[in-house]
């Protein structure tokens, strides 16, 4: 087991959904891991998660389509209450916990991503994506949502800074994919 120094920055204390919080914010060096792959490009997409230019294919876990049927049910439920009463409030904190479960899981899958590229990569290549843009097409907004490729790209470049990776960002005009004919 490694022993690092670390000061205490931040304590927040928090609620959510009935549940009480503790985060601490800490400031330490990370330790520089020695890299598999010096460049790889992530793309980003709706049938899966991150598609690696090594081949590497991450899987989406699309929590909030899974839970869809779930919380169609809660809302149901809470549309029934008489407004401020105890059932009420109850019905608000089972949606609330339900709701925070899916945003838990779209977190988890994606710091673990995150942490695995920048982690074990000299240079990251993505794409500047137009998220709002992307959200507009009603279509696909509930996919594009459940994925998080805005929280995605913000996890990677703190967790790039962290392990000394460097992050390029590549304007979303520039043509990556050829056209063969």
């Amino acid at each position: 087991m490694n022993k690092s120094e670390a000061t205490t920055q931040k304590i927040t204390i928090s609620r959510q959904a009935g549940d009480w919080y503790i985060s601490l914010a800490f400031e330490f060096t990370p330790s520089v891991t020695s890299t598999s792959t010096e460049v790889v490009g992530v793309d980003l997409g709706i049938k899966t998660l991150a598609t690696l230019s090594t081949g590497e294919v991450f899987e989406s876990v699309k929590p909030y389509k899974k839970a869809q049927n779930r919380l169609a049910k809660l809302q149901r439920q809470l549309s029934r209450k008489v407004k401020h009463s105890s059932n009420w409030y109850k019905a608000v904190i089972k949606l609330a916990k339900q709701h925070r479960r899916v945003a838990n899981i779209r977190k988890d899958a994606l710091d673990k991503l995150t942490t695995y590229v920048a982690k074990n990569h000299g240079t990251v290549v993505i794409e500047d994506l137009n998220v709002s843009g992307m959200l507009a097409n009603h279509k696909l907004a509930k996919s594009i949502a459940d994925q998080g490729f805005y929280e995605f790209r913000r996890q990677l470049e703190y967790k790039c800074q962290w392990y000394d990776c460097e992050l390029v960002v590549v304007d979303r005009f520039f043509p990556s994919s050829l056209d063969l004919l």
